[in-house]
């Protein structure tokens, strides 16, 4: 029988990884199974541990969306949610407070430190263009079109 990683597994991962980002970067949280990582360019990611799938889902917020924004910035997150298999499986959402997020979940098995260190840098990579491009939702009634074309020099996606 093939043991599932657990929490510890993930645990081990982040304690490793942390030093090779900034020794203040990571921050677990046990009680509640997560770890909040700040990236070098200033944004916030909290990662939980998902016992029914052996997986890390990773929540980066992007920013407010403002009233004016909300459709424009509903459209950019479906579109780039449906370009899942060009982005390395990133989604976008909006939470009931109006915080847009990225979204990735991965699977513990198979991810050591290289990947993960790789994986957050790509992770705050992707999270600041799309945060750029909301916030150009929010100042205007069209969507940014130029980073959803999979085949445009701006698009930005993960590959780990």
């Amino acid at each position: 029988m093939i043991q599932m990683p657990d929490y510890e597994s993930a645990a081990a991962l982040f304690r490793e990884v942390g030093p090779m980002l900034e020794p203040d970067t990571i921050i677990e949280i046990a009680e509640t199974r997560s770890w909040g990582v700040k990236l070098a360019n200033g944004l916030a990611v909290t990662v939980t541990y998902d016992p029914d799938s052996a997986s890390l889902f990773f929540e980066i917020p992007l920013g407010l969306i403002q009233d004016d924004g909300r459709s424009t910035a509903q459209e950019f997150l479906l579109r780039m949610s449906y370009l899942w298999r060009e982005t390395g499986a990133l989604h976008g959402a909006i939470a009931g407070d109006g915080e847009a997020y990225m979204i990735h979940n991965r699977p513990v098995q198979g991810l050591d430190t290289a990947k993960l260190r790789i994986l957050l840098i790509n992770l705050g990579r992707c999270a600041e263009a799309w945060a750029i491009a909301l916030a150009k939702a929010n100042d205007s009634d069209e969507a940014p079109a130029a980073d959803m074309d999979p085949n445009s020099p701006g698009f930005v996606g993960i590959r780990v």
